[in-house]
């Protein structure tokens, strides 16, 4: 199942996680796997729309079945955050899968980017920038850098509507 995630063979993935399913029902990490892989299935499907929510909600069971096994699972919890974030358009309930795995890894700076995306849709601004902030304090790579910089001042300029 790894192999085929790891060439992109997300279809192919999702048949052999769940025969190790079969085989190991306890384990989060095969669910997470499973997540992952029916996510990247639905992506890639643009003719399908049935099929494409099928494997969405399919991705969405198998992190939260991952999340049931093991509560402290931080890419289970990341991984249903950016599904319900991004994917499924709720994301709401991606901010406290998010705060989970900020308590746990205060520095994960791909939670606090997608935290700062959530808030600044919403319209909370001065959270956004806390985001952006806490991104800077970890001293992230350059590349990640700017871009929590650029988007940092994008939410300050949103909050004092200035240029």
């Amino acid at each position: 199942a790894l192999k085929y995630v790891d060439n992109g063979m997300f279809g192919l993935a999702l048949d052999a996680l769940d025969e190790a399913v079969a085989v190991y029902p306890e384990n989060p990490i095969l669910f997470q796997y499973m997540g992952v892989s029916a996510a990247r299935a639905a992506k890639g499907l643009v003719a399908d729309a049935a099929e494409q929510a099928r494997l969405y909600a399919r991705s969405e069971a198998a992190y939260r079945r991952a999340i049931f096994l093991d509560p402290s699972y931080v890419n289970a919890m990341y991984g249903l955050s950016v599904l319900l974030a991004l994917e499924l358009g709720r994301p709401a309930e991606a901010e406290p899968l998010l705060a989970a795995v900020l308590k746990q890894e205060p520095k994960n700076v791909d939670a606090l980017f997608l935290l700062g995306r959530i808030a600044y849709a919403a319209g909370r601004y001065e959270d956004a920038v806390d985001c952006y902030d806490r991104i800077l304090a970890t001293r992230p790579p350059e590349r990640l850098a700017r871009q929590a910089e650029q988007n940092r001042r994008q939410a300050k300029e949103a909050l004092f509507g200035t240029p």
